[in-house]
């Protein structure tokens, strides 16, 4: 049956106007398909909104989308779009070293790793936002990585200061390689474990983070 334009209410056949409102039915079948067509359910506007928010980019779409959002924290990330932004960092990373070596400025591959820091704890914790875990999940890497470091700055330091400056200070040494080998050890550890979340299926449907991206 038809409905009411005015009250959306529907009306026989037979009647000419509707009981609640008096407003004349529709009079022919252009404007009953208008009427239906029109009146969609709030779940079937929700998945057509839905629908165009997801986005499906290249693998570079996406290593270009991960720089563009450097400083956005919030909301989750596909494993494409991690996974894109790990391979073309990784690819700009040798070029740039290789580029360095031949015009002998070995500094243009760290600059760009400096520059990528933010971007890339930026989509990581977006990617733990989609398995539903929290953006602090990433110290589990970053801690590792900081005590790697620390040691390995010790340990470049004694073996200089006893070779060039006082070989008194070799008894340092032993203490020093121990530090990295442990260091280096946990940093593998703390890469392997990041490296399983990642490669984990996100979250199917919405969670606490945000809509799913995919």
């Amino acid at each position: 049956m038809p409905l009411c334009s005015k009250c959306e209410k529907e009306i026989a056949d037979d009647v000419e106007l509707c009981e609640d409102c008096q407003n004349s039915r529709p009079d022919t079948e252009e404007q009953i398909e208008e009427q239906e067509t029109s009146l969609e359910s709030p779940e079937e506007e929700k998945c057509v909104a839905a629908q165009s928010i997801v986005e499906d980019l290249s693998l570079w779409g996406y290593f270009i989308k991960c720089y563009k959002r450097f400083k956005d924290f919030s909301g989750r990330a596909r494993r494409k779009e991690y996974l894109s932004f790990v391979l073309f960092y990784i690819l700009a990373y040798i070029g740039l070293s290789i580029i360095g070596f031949l015009v002998r400025q070995p500094n243009i591959a760290m600059i760009y790793v400096l520059v990528s820091i933010v971007p890339y704890l930026a989509v990581t914790i977006r990617r733990l936002h989609d398995i539903d875990r929290s953006g602090w999940t990433v110290l589990f890497y970053v801690i590792p990585l900081i005590a790697f470091i620390g040691a390995l700055v010790w340990a470049t330091l004694t073996f200089d200061i006893v070779v060039l400056i006082d070989p008194s200070f070799i008894d340092a040494i032993p203490s020093s390689l121990i530090a990295l080998l442990v260091s280096l050890v946990l940093y593998i550890a703390a890469c392997i474990y990041l490296l399983c979340l990642m490669l984990k299926r996100g979250n199917i449907g919405a969670n606490k983070y945000g809509e799913d991206p995919k």
